[in-house]
């Protein structure tokens, strides 16, 4: 990647991921229906009350898609968060040490494999 017109910048990947997750959020609409906008708890709470206690907020709430890195959930105590760029960082290293993905099928695996000893033949290696 070193003569691409750009480097790979593994917060970025991180970066990118919560993007597309914000607008595949956004593409899927907002619940314009009764339960949705629950129009009845706000009739019920009026004016000065709070959600907290009401089931409607219980029953939603956790439905609720909130991003890592843009809205990191604060920390307990006075310790400070890390920047956004270290908390990319520490996201992307998790995933490289713990990410185990599964293997390809066996009738993909001899079929790359067959490729794969083609072209080698083909380059003389």
């Amino acid at each position: 990647m070193l003569k691409a017109s750009t480097l790979l910048v593994p917060e970025q990947i991180i970066y990118d991921d919560e993007i597309y997750h914000i607008n595949r959020v956004i593409a899927e609409g907002i619940d314009t229906g009764a339960d949705g906008l629950a129009l009845d708890v706000i009739t019920d709470v009026g004016p000065r009350g709070h959600f907290l206690a009401q089931k409607h907020t219980r029953q939603h709430v956790r439905k609720i898609w909130i991003p890592e890195l843009t809205h990191p959930r604060l920390s307990l105590g006075d310790q400070l968060l890390p920047d956004i760029r270290q908390r990319a960082r520490a996201k992307f290293d998790r995933i490289m040490a713990e990410h185990e993905p599964e293997p390809l099928e066996e009738a993909v695996q001899v079929e790359l494999r067959s490729v794969l000893d083609a072209a080698e033949q083909e380059l003389g290696v």
